[in-house]
């Protein structure tokens, strides 16, 4: 007997097999130990031993912002959304396994020193130094609303009960803001709602604590879809460490967390360069693109290797370079071994 379960099983494996057959059939397989060692400048800018021995990035969660649109989203109103969003939040992000929270003073301090450094630009502000990520969320939709429906008799003559109808709204947006490149890499938009119904005679004003419950819920509701935007943005990052060459293309070796970029199929490679701003005199942190590379079967618990055929990228690669898995190219075979099929 084939049951609901064995077909959308079946289905799963279909669609999973077709999007590997659509696509490269598994990381690249190469062998290091075979190719010939080469020099390898510094970059201009090099990371710290932190951020080359740091597992996981560190993510901030700002407190929320409320943006004064149509609808008015009250002081009373942020109260019962902010600590039910980051609540919310937060559970998102370390359900996504691929993140370390700060703790909350200290995105307190670094939503001040986002504030100041958008008015100023110039050198980061230390606060900086202890996130990779700022989460900013934004509402800018929050209402609640009764409905009463009367009493009413059905066709075979019983009655029916009048109910009043409560109900909450949220929506807004989520971005992601990333230190290293001082600008919002991601926005996904959020919405949710709760309606609960009782039994009454009439609707009474929704009080305060009505209120902080519906939005609790409704909050519940807008950020249940984030996990997976968090799971595909929240990468692992690398930094290029060895270059080595077989005559037909280069191999680079990427401190980093292997098993995690190793879930990838192509990775981006990036330079940070430190400039003076001629009219404010400051320095400022670029960052520009080098160009891609292919993940390898080559890994450990802290480096994997890449590999790229394009002399004029391998050519541009230094020490210090940051490596990010591409999230267009994540690897559908990952799918199949973490449902066990």
């Amino acid at each position: 007997m084939v049951t609901l379960h064995t077909r959308y099983k079946f289905t799963l494996i279909a669609f999973t097999t077709c999007l590997i057959s659509a696509c490269a059939t598994g990381p690249l397989e190469v062998n290091p130990a075979n190719f010939q060692p080469m020099s390898l400048a510094e970059a201009d800018v090099l990371p710290s031993p932190e951020e080359v021995n740091r597992d996981k990035p560190r993510v901030a969660i700002l407190p929320l912002e409320l943006l004064r649109g149509q609808t008015q989203v009250d002081n009373a109103e942020s109260q019962a959304l902010e600590p039910a969003l980051r609540s919310e939040l937060e559970a998102a992000l370390l359900d996504s396994g691929k993140v370390e929270l700060t703790d909350r003073n200290i995105a307190l301090r670094l939503q001040g020193a986002l504030i100041e450094f958008e008015k100023r630009k110039g050198e980061p502000p230390k606060p900086f130094q202890q996130a990779d990520f700022l989460i900013i969320s934004q509402i800018d939709l929050a209402a609640t609303e009764s409905e009463y429906k009367g009493a009413t008799v059905n066709s075979k003559g019983r009655k029916i009960p009048g109910i009043c109808i409560n109900r909450a709204d949220v929506s807004g947006v989520l971005k992601v803001y990333e230190i290293a490149e001082n600008q919002v890499q991601a926005i996904t938009e959020i919405s949710g709602s709760q309606r609960d119904v009782t039994e009454a005679a009439r609707c009474v004003a929704i009080d305060g604590k009505q209120a902080r419950q519906l939005y609790q819920k409704a909050t519940k509701d807008a950020v249940s879809d984030s996990n997976s935007f968090f799971r595909k943005f929240f990468a692992p990052i690398g930094y290029i460490s060895e270059k080595r060459t077989n005559g037909k293309g280069w191999a680079f070796k990427v401190s980093t967390s292997g098993p995690a970029m190793a879930e990838y199929k192509t990775v981006k490679i990036f330079e940070r360069t430190l400039t003076q701003n001629r009219l404010t005199n400051q320095f400022e942190t670029d960052v520009l693109s080098v160009g891609e590379a292919r993940v390898t079967n080559q890994h450990a618990e802290r480096f994997i290797w890449i590999y790229t055929t394009d002399k004029s990228v391998a050519d541009r690669v230094k020490l210090g370079h940051v490596v990010k898995p591409d999230s267009i190219g994540f690897n559908p075979r990952d799918a199949l071994k973490k449902l066990g099929l």
